[in-house]
This record gives C-alpha cells, sequence and structure tokens, in this order.
C-alpha cells in the first residue's frame, strides 16, 4: 500500500501523529470536522468556553454571517493560538466573504479552511496528552465516537 492510501491508524502505528491527523482532516467534510472538535473541546475547555462553542456549532450547522463575524470578532482580541481559536477561524473561512458588509466581497482560499482544522487538531492532539501520538490517539478515538453517534 502506497503512503498515500495510508489510514490515520497507520500513521499512528508509524509515529506519524501529524499526517494522522492530516489524513483525518482530508477523509471528512470541514462542516463535520468543525462540529466533531467543537463538541470535544466542549468536554476538554473551562464552562466559560462553552457559550461561544455553542455558537461554532450552530454557525457550522446553518451559516449565520452575523454570528459568524461576531465570533471572528471575539478572537481577533482574545487570538487564534488556542484550539478554541484556531476553530473560530477555520468557522470565519469556512462560509462568506472577508471583507464587512458594504465592502466588495474577499473570499479565502478553499485551502484555508481543511488547513486551520488541521492546526486546531494539532493543537488538541499536544492539550490532551504530552506525547503528540497519544494526543492523537485519544482524538482520533473521539471523532471515531463523536462520528458512530452522529450518524
Amino acid at each position: 500500500m502506497s503512503e498515500q492510501g495510508f489510514s490515520h491508524q497507520q500513521w499512528l502505528e508509524r509515529g506519524d501523529w501529524e499526517m494522522a491527523l492530516q489524513q483525518w482532516v482530508d477523509s471528512h467534510p470541514a462542516q463535520a470536522t468543525g462540529l466533531c472538535l467543537a463538541s470535544v473541546l466542549r468536554e476538554e475547555t473551562p464552562p466559560e468556553q462553552h457559550a461561544v462553542l455553542d455558537e461554532i456549532t450552530r454557525c457550522f450547522q446553518k451559516h449565520d454571517n452575523a454570528l459568524r463575524w461576531r465570533i471572528f470578532n471575539r478572537f481577533s482580541l482574545e487570538g487564534f493560538g488556542s484550539p478554541v481559536g484556531a476553530l473560530a477561524l477555520a468557522l470565519f473561512w469556512s462560509e462568506g466573504s472577508l471583507a464587512p458588509e458594504g465592502v466588495d466581497p474577499v473570499y479565502p482560499d478553499p485551502a484555508l479552511v481543511p488547513q486551520m482544522l488541521h492546526t486546531t487538531m494539532l493543537l488538541l492532539a499536544a492539550q490532551l496528552n504530552d506525547s503528540p501520538v497519544e494526543g492523537t490517539r485519544a482524538l482520533l478515538n473521539r471523532c471515531l465516537a463523536w462520528e458512530a453517534m452522529s450518524k
């Protein structure tokens, strides 16, 4: 089997946790990945983050441009360097213009959304365990459980 055909589990067996996460992102729709990550993050973050994660979930489920901008503006101040901030940026790039209303629309490169979802997963895996491989394994197991419950 070529390396391109490896599953996320095979990448993990090789110790390549970053490719395992990339394979997950590449093989799942951005909306599903965003919803899954919001769900996992809700379990891993303090309660004060739950409201914004609920908003991110709502926005991934049904586009709401005003809410999308509110989330973006919040993290413009707080920063995008946390898993929740990275997910907020992926959401912002996922649908709609980068320009505010009243200005000619400017759309992001479609490759940015999966890149930021991958970044969100990297940050979250590192948060879940000191070992990136074990953090990735834990994250992907939770994503598989979320996927099974969502069907």
